[in-house]
């Protein structure tokens, strides 16, 4: 006779052995479906490999977490699970207990939360925030509505923006930003698992902008949206401004130039069916239908600071899917997929035709027409 002794607590135990292996969540999953299929790459493989390891069956190890970190947490597999598992808080979960037991994430990830806790930036001080905005700006003193970039739209700046331009005027808000002084949001502390960590970088940020009384927020990353959410602000994403207020039907009216390319819209994952809707209906040229697991998010951006081969394996995949498609044009819609995309695709131009760019500019492009 001998004794099981788990690893992670009972609820999360209890989640683990609930998993039937169906697969169902494989058929979702953008890693498995743009890397043709790779059984090992979702979510049935990696939670069969960690209900082995807390059933004492396989050993924790390097590798084992550093293949946790590879699941972007986009959420598709929770709505295919036929007994309502939600797989995505699963690995969170895990993520957060292996953190708890004293287990550190991949090197980067950890020196990441290092560099938060020091300047309140992922990275160094050399990657300063604002440089979008005009070398002159200065905060509207009445404006009360602040528009929070993100890390990742400060390194796509085209699309911080453009974004920015389209809150004042087509929203015609009086939005303000922090520019250099903007901080980074943290959610990628939470993602990782570091929640206790994660919840005293709230009470710092919460002090840090609050240098006015804010209305609301608007973002453009939905990992800053949930940040803004967590500090209990008024927050939505100016997609979803531009949707809910039927905004996008008024750009609709205004002229198209080439009518005859073929666009693709690479969303983000967690995008509501009918904004995408309002989206199609907006891309009037010649619009590639895309299948459901097509999209891509900012959870994804932890595999390119931990797994880069993995990640880089599904931006060929994407890649193909477009070429296959004969897609002249992809539109994207999450500012790290806009920033990894493109940046991709100028290491390799000769291979990749199709031109890439962020939803902002896409649309100040018709308001400009």
């Amino acid at each position: 006779m001998f004794w099981v002794i788990e690893m992670f607590s009972k609820e999360l135990a209890s989640l683990l052995s609930k998993c039937i292996s169906c697969g169902a969540c494989n058929d979702s999953c953008p890693l498995v479906r743009f890397i043709d299929g790779n059984e090992t790459l979702g979510p049935r493989a990696r939670i069969s490999v960690f209900r082995a390891i807390d059933m004492g069956i396989m050993r924790i190890s390097v590798d084992a977490i550093e293949y946790l970190y590879e699941c972007g947490l986009c959420s598709l597999c929770d709505r295919s699970c036929p007994l309502d598992i939600e797989v995505s808080k699963l690995m969170l979960g895990i993520r957060a207990e292996l953190i708890k037991l004293g287990y550190v994430p991949p090197y980067e990830i950890a020196k990441m939360r290092n560099s938060l806790l020091d300047i309140m930036q992922p990275w160094s001080r050399e990657h300063r925030k604002g440089k979008w905005l005009p070398p002159n700006y200065s905060p509207d003193k009445e404006a009360n509505i602040l528009f929070f970039s993100g890390c990742w739209a400060n390194r796509a700046p085209e699309m911080a923006s453009s974004a920015f331009f389209i809150a004042e005027t087509i929203l015609g808000e009086k939005v303000y930003s922090l520019g250099e002084n903007e901080p980074c949001c943290g959610q990628f502390l939470r993602i990782a698992g570091y929640e206790e960590t994660y919840k005293d970088y709230l009470v710092k940020l919460r002090e840090h902008i609050r240098d006015r009384e804010i209305a609301r927020v608007l973002v453009i990353c939905e990992l800053c949206k949930a940040t803004m959410r967590d500090l209990g602000l008024e927050v939505s994403t100016l997609l979803e401004e531009l949707c809910e207020k039927k905004l996008i039907k008024r750009l609709r009216k205004r002229r198209h130039k080439h009518k005859s390319r073929k666009v693709a819209f690479l969303p983000t994952c967690s995008l509501k069916r009918e904004h995408a809707s309002l989206l199609e209906e907006f891309m009037k040229e010649k619009f590639a239908e895309m299948p459901s697991w097509f999209c891509m998010s900012c959870g994804f951006s932890l595999s390119e600071i931990s797994s880069l081969k993995t990640l880089e394996r599904m931006v060929d995949g994407i890649f193909t899917a477009l070429k296959d498609e004969k897609v002249d044009l992809l539109v994207v819609a999450d500012p790290f997929s806009y920033w990894l995309l493109s940046e991709s695709r100028k290491r390799n131009k000769r291979k990749v035709k199709t031109e890439i760019v962020d939803l902002y500019s896409f649309l100040v492009e018709r308001i400009k027409a």
